[in-house]
């Protein structure tokens, strides 16, 4: 009778014992499950760091898409602010604006003491006047005009059957043709260095004294 006594009390106990282990085994891997494994951050941090170097590359080969691309891949992986920064100035030599700017605005909210600020600050007063520009004007915007839609723009217009020309010997032809050639490549040359002096086209940076981008050794830990 006392034997049959001590058996439920020691598999109660023995019960309980599971049980707290049980406990225990799930509240650890919970409370290990937010710092994730280091061998996966430390992976991440390598394949940013090489999709950091070749976006740098890639930009110095003038290569911007490419570089957009890496900066881009990095900073999901790393979210190190510094990328966005990069990032911007991707946008920006794409004459993406809009994006530049958002990318310029979030590396100045995650970076406020960044040493480039007053510069990053002036590219973008240049770049919202530039987007300002382009929504008060009703034509298109000349950043999207062809070279031979700007050549064509700038092609004076045919000169009317009782004007000079028709009246020129036939000895001062070639002379009068070669002077209207070079006045339309001069016409088209100063309509092209508006564009890009207006921010509408090319790779320049105007009135922009950003720089290029970071790189790796420039990055903070």
């Amino acid at each position: 009778m006392l034997t049959n006594g001590k058996r439920p009390l020691r598999w109660s106990l023995t019960l309980g014992l599971l049980l707290n282990l049980a406990a225990l085994v799930v509240a650890g891997a919970a409370h290990a499950q937010p710092g994730g494994d280091p061998r996966d951050e430390e992976l991440a941090d390598v394949e940013a760091r090489a999709l950091f170097n070749a976006g740098v590359a890639a930009y110095d080969a003038g290569r911007y898409e490419d570089a957009l691309e890496s900066f881009e891949r990095a900073y999901q992986r790393s979210e190190r602010p510094v990328l966005l920064y990069n990032i911007g100035q991707c946008y920006d030599r794409l004459r993406r604006d809009e994006e530049a700017v958002q990318a310029f605005e979030r590396y100045l909210e995650a970076v406020p003491g960044a040493e480039n600020r007053p510069q990053v600050e002036a590219r973008l007063r240049a770049l919202r006047e530039a987007i300002a520009r382009r929504s008060t004007t009703s034509g298109t915007d000349p950043a999207l005009l062809s070279p031979a839609q700007v050549a064509a723009s700038a092609t004076p217009p045919p000169t009317s059957p009782e004007g000079p020309s028709l009246r020129e010997s036939d000895s001062h032809r070639p002379r009068r043709i070669a002077l209207v050639t070079t006045s339309v490549v001069v016409v088209v040359a100063v309509v092209v260095l508006s564009v890009v002096l207006a921010g509408g086209g090319g790779n320049d940076y105007v009135g922009s004294d950003v720089g290029t981008v970071f790189a790796l050794q420039q990055v903070p830990r």
